[in-house]
């Protein structure tokens, strides 16, 4: 595409005059990189800011030396590395390509130089990149907010069932649009995987084997999906789960498959923003061990009454 036609249709600089947006367009660098390359570090200086063309990036936070979070995932017609344009301060996150990349980089010194010779176009740049900044703070706030609840969820003594009906609660409150919602734990006894978990009405109490086509699909999956594209296991959903018609899943995988979550929306067709992947797959993380807490807790109550009752000293 040709790069004037790529600046007009990005919301910040739709209202540039045509001007404007030429002498922007001779300015800015095209790039290619592929995935896992970094675009920049946190704590780099902040000189350009960017804009994605094709593909998918990552904003990743240093949480401790060996512990990063991913804080979302940004794609086609993003402006991003934004705040050089309000501070100079070094990034406070890191970006790298998620998939093969092609973005656009603006030097800053250059663009406030330009930002002079349009004042209307300016303003009404600086409100969007504005009303973007606080919905990701938004979205942000929400997070947290859902985090801590299931953080305070994880410390109380509930039992594996009671456990995922409470999280899944928490997650279809906290998510807009989502009215439905499952967690499916895998019973090595039966070699199913359980709905400890149900939310939403004319739901199904059904297991689903190791070979049902749903798990198939996620078997090695280790990043919130969205069953959009994949109208043939909407079927199966259908019949042996409940009538819903957007569905994401988010993988519970430690070394393999534990279980997942399941959350939509039963009366309309939803697609869901990057920033709800991002809150699933952050909880995700956090139930795995929690899951698997619960698992280890009630087998060592279960040989504790075991080795009693062979004692003798449970009494029937």
């Amino acid at each position: 595409m040709e790069i004037l036609q790529f600046l007009k249709k990005i919301p910040a600089f739709s209202d540039f005059s045509p001007e404007f947006v030429k002498k922007l367009s001779e300015t800015v660098e095209y790039k290619e990189i592929n995935a896992d390359e970094l675009i920049f570090q946190e704590e780099s200086p902040s000189s350009h800011l960017y804009i994605i063309a094709e593909g998918e990036a990552v904003v990743i936070k240093n949480l401790t030396q060996d512990t990063q979070k991913v804080l979302s995932v940004i794609g086609e017609n993003t402006v991003f590395g934004e705040m050089s344009l309000f501070s100079d301060q070094p990034r406070t996150a890191s970006v790298k390509a998620k998939t093969p990349l092609k973005y656009y980089s603006i030097d800053t010194p250059a663009f406030k130089k330009l930002l002079i010779t349009d004042p209307a176009g300016t303003q009404k740049m600086y409100e969007t990149l504005l009303l973007s900044a606080l919905e990701r703070l938004e979205q942000t706030s929400r997070e947290l907010a859902t985090v801590y609840e299931i953080s305070r969820i994880m410390v109380k003594s509930f039992t594996m069932q009671e456990f995922c009906q409470e999280i899944i609660k928490q997650l279809c409150l906290s998510i807009p649009n989502a009215d439905t919602g499952f967690i499916f734990i895998w019973n090595e006894f039966t070699e199913d995987y359980e709905p400890l978990g149900k939310f939403g009405s004319e739901i199904k109490d059904c297991p689903l084997s190791k070979m049902h086509p749903l798990v198939s699909l996620i078997h090695d999956k280790n990043e919130t999906i969205s069953l959009h594209d994949h109208e043939g296991i909407n079927d199966t959903i259908d019949r042996d789960i409940c009538n819903i018609k957007s569905v994401l899943i988010a993988p519970l995988f430690k070394e393999k498959l534990i279980g997942f979550i399941l959350v939509g929306n039963s009366k309309n067709n939803v697609i869901y923003p990057n920033r709800t992947f991002d809150l699933l797959n952050s909880v995700s993380l956090q139930l795995i061990d929690a899951i698997e807490n619960i698992q280890n807790q009630q087998e060592r109550l279960a040989k504790q009454r075991l080795d009693r009752n062979r004692s003798g000293s449970v009494k029937f």
